[in-house]
Parts: structure tokens; sequence; C-alpha cells
């Protein structure tokens, strides 16, 4: 490839940098990943960084004009970022809740009278059993 064109080297390394700063800003934001796949993302985040640092030295204060341009070298960061969103687990947020739980809500308005009747039936049923399992273990 060809530095006088520009073009192609200049966004080969801005893709290179930007993938470089993801990988090391998922690495240190993402508690989820273990130590080793942390360590592999701060790792090839540095790599990412490296190299366009070392092809911007290259074509600054050398006089070579060609450089080979491997974009699959790109799949490695975006495997990690996959890999990454992958292991963010949400499991643990909670629903908001509102001040207003008094008023029906939409679905329990669509119900029937013994629909909702049967629901209630059973959300006490429910209570009680639970209520019961605990002044048992309570004694």
């Amino acid at each position: 490839m060809d530095v006088a064109g520009g073009s192609v080297f200049g966004t080969y390394v801005v893709v290179l940098v930007i993938a470089g700063v993801v990988l090391l800003g998922l690495a240190l934001s993402l508690r989820e990943l273990g130590y080793a796949r942390r360590a592999i993302e701060v790792l090839s985040g540095i790599g990412c960084l490296g190299y366009a640092g070392y092809l911007i030295y290259l074509s600054a204060f050398t006089d070579t004009e060609t450089f080979a341009v491997y974009w699959g070298l790109l799949i490695w960061p975006v495997l990690l970022l996959i890999d990454g969103i992958r292991a963010i687990d949400v499991s643990d947020v909670e629903s908001p809740r509102f001040d207003y739980d008094d008023e029906p809500s939409e679905s329990e308005t669509r119900r029937s009278t013994a629909s909702q009747e049967r629901r209630a039936a059973r959300r006490a049923a429910s209570l009680a059993a639970i209520r019961d399992k605990h002044t048992e273990t309570a004694d």
C-alpha cells in the first residue's frame, strides 16, 4: 500500500487506534470478565495501539512508502468486543417500581372479573403457604 495516497493508510491506523481504545475500555470497565480474559483484552488493546504507533512512526520518520495492510487483523478486536458484550450479566437488574402501584394495571382492567378473582385466590393461597412455612420454621 502506498502512503502517498494516505486515505487507506490513515483509515487503517484510525481503526487500529479505535479498536485499541475500545478493548482497553472494555477490559477496565467490565467486572464480569475473569482475570485471564481481561488480560487478553488489555494485551490486545495495547497491541493494537502499539501497532498503530509503529505504523505512524514508520510513515513519519522513515523513507518507507509501502506498507502491508492486514484488514483481517481487525477480526480479533471484533470477536473480543462480542465476547465482552456477551459476558455482561443483567440478571440482577430490577425493573423500575412506581409509586402508583395501587392503580390497576392495563392488563388487569382487560381481565374478566372471574379471572381477577382466580388470580387473587392463587396469590392469597401462595402467600398463606409462605406464611405457614415460615411459622413452621420459626417454631
